[in-house]
C-alpha cells in the first residue's frame, strides 16, 4: 500500500479478518512477501504518522471493507504511540475500535530508555484507549523495543 489519494479509493471485495496498518517498512515488507505467515487481512503501511491524506484512505477502506479486527503494530515509544493514537480516532471516527498488534511485548533486543516526561505522555495516551498491557510494560521497562527486533507474525483468525 503506497499513499493513493483517497477519491481514489472506490470500493473493493475484502474476505479477511483483519486490518493491519504497521509503521516500519522493513517488518511491513516481510509480512507482505508472507515471512510471518498466511495473509487473512490487509496489510497497510503507515510509514511512521500517517498524512491527513493517508487517514482519509485509511477511513474509506476500513468502511468499505468492515472488518472484524482494526489492529495496529508499531514501536511503543512516544512517536509511535502519537501515531497509533491518530490512526485510531481515524478508525473511531467511522465506528471502529483499533487494537494494538504485538506491541506490549517483553523480547531480547535494543530498548529505547525513557524520561519520566515520556513515560507519562505514553501512558496517558493508553489509558485514553485502553491499551493498558503497553501503558504496564512501558511503566515497568521505562523503555520499549524496537518493532524491527520482533519476528514477523500476523494476527491469528480467531
Amino acid at each position: 500500500y503506497s499513499a493513493p489519494d483517497p477519491e481514489t479509493v472506490r470500493g473493493f471485495k475484502f474476505t479477511g479478518q483483519y486490518i493491519l496498518s504497521v509503521e516500519n517498512l522493513t517488518i511491513f515488507q516481510e509480512l507482505a512477501r508472507g515471512v510471518g505467515g498466511t495473509i487473512n487481512g490487509l496489510i497497510l503501511y503507515s510509514a511512521g504518522m500517517p498524512s491527513p491524506r493517508w487517514l482519509e484512505t485509511y477511513k474509506r477502506i476500513i468502511t468499505d471493507a468492515n472488518p472484524a479486527h482494526v489492529l495496529h503494530w508499531g514501536d511503543p515509544d512516544v512517536g509511535g504511540i502519537r501515531a497509533m493514537r491518530n490512526i485510531a480516532l481515524a478508525a473511531r471516527s467511522i465506528g471502529h475500535e483499533l487494537k494494538p498488534f504485538a506491541m506490549d511485548e517483553e523480547v531480547a533486543g535494543y530498548r529505547k530508555e525513557f524520561k519520566s516526561a515520556e513515560v507519562s505522555y505514553i501512558s496517558q495516551i493508553c489509558m485514553e484507549f485502553g491499551w493498558w498491557t503497553i501503558a504496564d510494560m512501558v511503566t515497568k521497562a521505562q523503555g520499549a523495543i524496537e518493532q524491527e527486533s520482533q519476528p514477523p507474525r500476523l494476527p491469528s483468525s480467531n
